[in-house]
């Protein structure tokens, strides 16, 4: 049967720079897998049975996948019985029934047995979502937390290394280290940065397509500024690593947890290679432009 896909718009992920080496072993391995940059946001294609569907790889979703409800027209997936409830930006709950899926591949990598979830946006939502960035859902987390996870926007890029993959792949996780925070119901890949206006709580976010300080952070800074301004703060310091100045755009969005401070998205990636070791709760950041000096 021929593989189908959901859109018809040029991604083109196969011409990117980053690209699955062939398998020469069945012993677990790092895999690259191409990805490209969508409107400041990462797309990757997903194979679920014979459909290939473009998904937003979104580090700030704690689930493994979230498909539109007309992927689901067109793969094999069976209710795995439970409904999960989330609170989207908007502060609206959302319903969205679990399903399992055989099987689903990115790059080289399969996962079996997979619980996904379905997408509980309006439909106007996902319409304007297909249109913008040509996505259908989103990949999570959750499908990379058992190994590592190497992010790199430049080259378009990232790289999937199983928990027991060979110590030769196992270094390939290099940079400057962070330590991540224990994480916090809904809240993700998270440390603590100094700044300007204080100690504050971070998410490292690939489905933000910018910074974000929200509006209730530079409120109890005692700052005057409204939704959609423009805050910079000159010292981003993570783990005795200076990263300022960081420009951020100010959002107001009550729904959030409230003890989580600012998103890192598009802009804090842009310049950056990222790698998650979700084991071990820590990650590493090559900085490709602009090198980071140690704080005195």
């Amino acid at each position: 049967m021929n593989k189908s896909t959901l859109i018809f718009v040029p991604i083109a992920l196969a011409v990117c720079s980053c690209a699955s080496r062939p398998a020469e072993t069945d012993e677990p391995r790092a895999m690259q897998v191409p990805m490209r940059i969508v409107n400041r946001t990462p797309v990757v294609v997903v194979e679920i049975g014979d459909s290939e569907v473009p998904l937003q790889l979104d580090l700030g979703s704690g689930t493994t996948l979230t498909l539109y409800p007309r992927v689901f027209e067109q793969i094999d997936a069976q209710p795995a019985g439970q409904t999960h409830v989330s609170i989207g930006m908007e502060g609206i709950a959302m319903e969205n029934p679990e399903f399992t899926v055989p099987t689903a591949r990115l790059g080289d990598a399969t996962f079996y047995d997979l619980v996904v979830r379905m997408d509980g946006h309006s439909e106007q939502h996902r319409e304007e979502t297909v249109e913008y960035r040509g996505t259908y859902g989103r990949v999570g987390r959750r499908l990379f937390d058992e190994g590592k996870l190497i992010i790199d926007y430049e080259r378009e890029c990232m790289t999937i290394v199983p928990a027991n993959a060979s110590d030769v792949d196992q270094a390939t996780c290099s940079g400057l280290e962070i330590p991540l925070e224990a994480e916090k119901e809904n809240l993700g890949i998270t440390t603590m940065v100094q700044t300007d206006i204080g100690e504050l709580f971070a998410v490292w976010d690939t489905g933000a397509r910018g910074n974000i300080m929200l509006k209730r952070t530079t409120d109890a800074a005692g700052l005057t500024l409204e939704a959609r301004d423009k805050f910079q703060t000159q010292t981003f310091e993570m783990n005795g690593h200076e990263f300022g100045p960081v420009r951020m755009n100010v959002w107001d969005v009550p729904a959030l947890p409230s003890d989580l401070h600012t998103l890192l998205g598009y802009w804090f990636f842009a310049d950056k290679v990222v790698c998650i070791d979700f084991p071990r709760n820590r990650l590493f950041v090559q900085i490709t432009a602009n090198e980071t000096k140690p704080v005195e």
